[in-house]
């Protein structure tokens, strides 16, 4: 007699437990990266790093990017000049030795990605919120200017083919860098 109501009970639970955040992201840590490549212009410095620790990125994201074909690259970025860099109109690519490029997908995209890889359809407002806002927090900010000595952190995804995300051949290009005329190349480990 009582297994009906503790049916229904057990099946909502797992109804709204489904409706949650679609992903546990975790708050960005200040941990420091260990970085391989280094580059940039007379005073703008660039480090990067691809995150291709699977596991790692489980933990961090509650998803395994490069399964879902997103290949997250650590950067950071120091001014040693006197005056604020722009970064606003910079831009970042992965280049594969036969010429392809890949340019670099926003929180957004790699969120949209995520759930479409996952097939997450059900969540709650909230939920989709707090996973996006979560994404956003390591995406390296070009928005605000990079003031005299400044250094800032974060984390640039880029969508990348089956046969190329795990290739470690691959160079990290950054263009339109502030008042410097060509492209900088960077060896992505």
């Amino acid at each position: 007699m009582r297994q009906g109501p503790i049916a229904i009970l057990l099946s909502l639970a797992g109804i709204t437990g489904g409706c949650g955040a679609p992903f546990n992201i975790k708050t960005r840590t200040t941990v420091p990266a260990a970085y391989s490549s280094f580059g940039g212009s007379r005073t703008v410095m660039f480090s990067i790093e691809a995150m291709r620790d699977e596991d790692a990125l489980y933990d961090t994201f509650d998803a395994n990017l490069i399964l879902a074909g997103m290949l997250p690259v650590s950067v950071k970025v120091t001014n040693s000049g006197s005056e604020a860099v722009d970064l606003k109109q910079t831009r970042f690519g992965v280049t594969s030795p036969e010429g392809r490029t890949f340019k670099s997908i926003d929180s957004r995209a790699v969120l949209k990605r995520l759930m479409a890889f996952y097939e997450i359809s059900t969540y709650s407002k909230a939920g989709y919120k707090t996973s996006r806002d979560g994404l956003a927090s390591h995406q390296l900010d070009t928005i605000a200017p990079l003031g005299p000595g400044e250094s800032r952190e974060g984390m640039i995804f880029f969508r990348l083919p089956e046969d190329i995300i795990r290739r470690t051949d691959l160079t990290f290009v950054i263009s339109k860098l502030d008042r410097t005329p060509s492209d900088v190349p960077l060896k992505l480990n």
